[in-house]
């Protein structure tokens, strides 16, 4: 099983939820930013705990991964962020999101988001590549994002294998502006191209309508699985409803002390150091939660991954 899998389930049981469905404000709404909370769960934990967590994340690995795809259940849509100015891939068109609206009237008021995945752009023509592509630009959306809302076990639309969200709000946020979803960018940079992955964000949630959302789960893959986390106390201030973040390889280990293990063997690092986290910051003009930032004043650029 791959780390982001890994991750995605540690975090449900690591936050104390006694189900994984069950929703508890176990990650925001606390005075303590969510970075803050997180080290100080680490650190408490005992060898024991981290031993119990990791045979329970196995079991329950091992139940995802079985879980069918089906078909003909739920038709998402796509929406055009077009009279967002802010909202832009990196090739200046406008992004976008999917939706599946609520097929139960008691759900109606209850959302799951989902932050798509791909890895980052960090040189100007590994960006200006993506611009050709799916993950730089609109023009290349699929008229629907069915197949990927399934693959997600939590958005899937059937009951036998999603029996609590299945019938919830869907939003699949599709990967566009290589910058972890957290560039704040609003005109073209020297490359010509713009990082607006927050402004993305921001605009989703204004024009999806969750302003009357009272449940709220967000999650991502990967680079949307460092979004979601990131995004963390940012959306618990834009909504009043009930927030549970749940990542999917949300968590990413510096490369300032890589692991030298043979069981598993390493696998190829992605490049980042604390002196390459605060470069891609500078770069991507990058959002972090303004009352983390307040706490951490020397470090900002250390609050896009919770772990440093």
């Amino acid at each position: 099983m791959s780390w982001c899998a890994f991750s995605c389930i540690f975090f449900f049981f690591f936050f104390k939820q006694k189900t994984a469905y069950e929703m508890l404000r176990s990650l925001v709404g606390s005075e303590m930013c969510i970075r803050d909370r997180y080290q100080r769960r680490v650190r408490g934990a005992s060898v024991r705990d981290m031993a119990s967590m990791f045979r329970t994340t196995m079991a329950l690995a091992a139940s995802v991964a079985m879980a069918s795809p089906i078909s003909q259940l739920g038709l998402s849509q796509l929406v055009f962020l077009d009279q967002h100015e802010d909202a832009k891939c990196l090739d200046g068109s406008p992004a976008a999101y999917y939706i599946r609206r609520s097929t139960a009237e008691p759900n109606a008021s209850k959302w799951m988001l989902y932050f798509q995945g791909g890895g980052e752009c960090v040189t100007e023509a590994d960006c200006k590549n993506r611009t050709s592509t799916v993950l730089g630009s609109s023009r290349f959306f699929a008229p629907d994002a069915d197949d990927k809302l399934r693959e997600f076990v939590m958005q899937s639309p059937d009951p036998a294998v999603n029996p609590t969200f299945h019938s919830w709000n869907h939003v699949f946020i599709p990967y566009c502006s290589g910058d972890l979803h957290l560039g704040q960018q609003r005109q073209p940079n020297s490359w010509g191209v713009r990082f607006a992955g927050h402004h993305i964000a921001q605009a989703v949630l204004t024009d999806a309508g969750l302003s009357k959302a009272s449940h709220v789960v967000m999650s991502g893959e990967s680079a949307g699985g460092i979004a979601a986390l990131a995004h963390a106390d940012w959306a618990q201030d834009q909504l009043s409803a009930e927030l549970v973040v749940a990542p999917v390889g949300g968590f990413y280990f510096s490369n300032d002390a890589p692991y030298h293990g043979t069981d598993p063997a390493p696998a190829a690092y992605v490049p980042w150091t604390y002196s390459d986290m605060k470069s891609y910051y500078d770069l991507w003009d990058a959002f972090v939660p303004a009352g983390c930032a307040a706490k951490h004043v020397d470090q900002p650029w250390s609050l896009s991954l919770i772990h440093i």
